[in-house]
């Protein structure tokens, strides 16, 4: 079941109905800046890993600021990224059922690009090791994500990819 929106854009802090999970946007702005400025300066290209927001509109400011797609876990993950018009995903786990390798490659021909190094491109049923980093789970609880600037309410955004589609 789909969590009701907590706020309204205009809508005061005070007003936000809890629990609700709330950004700072002026912060996570500044944030997302400062992480474009590295990674230029260092000469590399961003690819940030959805997984602490799944959110399209968070990884919609990532790309605005450089990024040059995004990363999921997950293949449920990728399809939410790609049909929301994310054109530049990386799924960075193993994918082995044929069914999750037919959905992606639907989603390849139709929306984005899923980038596979073709001279060690996997082949079906071969299984691929991944270590991955940490998860922040707290986007896993909620729907939601409320967006604040001072005292007010800014932006509404889903999180479309937590694994809670049909």
């Amino acid at each position: 079941m789909t969590q009701r929106r907590p706020a309204q854009v205009g809508d005061a802090v005070d007003a936000i109905e809890t629990p609700a999970l709330v950004v700072k946007l002026d912060a996570l702005e500044r944030n997302l800046d400062a992480m474009a400025r590295e990674v230029a300066a260092a000469g590399l290209r961003l690819r940030p890993h959805a997984k602490s927001h799944k959110c399209v509109d968070i990884a919609k400011l990532q790309l605005a600021r450089g990024a040059v797609g995004i990363c999921c876990q997950k293949t449920d993950e990728a399809l939410a990224f790609i049909e929301a018009g994310i054109d530049d995903v990386l799924v960075t786990n193993e994918v082995v059922a044929p069914a999750k390798l037919g959905r992606l490659a639907k989603a390849s021909d139709e929306h984005g690009v899923l980038d596979v190094d073709p001279a060690r491109a996997p082949v079906l049923g071969e299984r691929i090791w991944l270590i991955p980093g940490h998860c922040d789970p707290t986007v896993n609880l909620y729907d939601w994500i409320v967006g604040i600037r001072g005292e007010t309410v800014d932006c509404v955004w889903s999180v479309a990819a937590r694994g809670a589609l049909g």
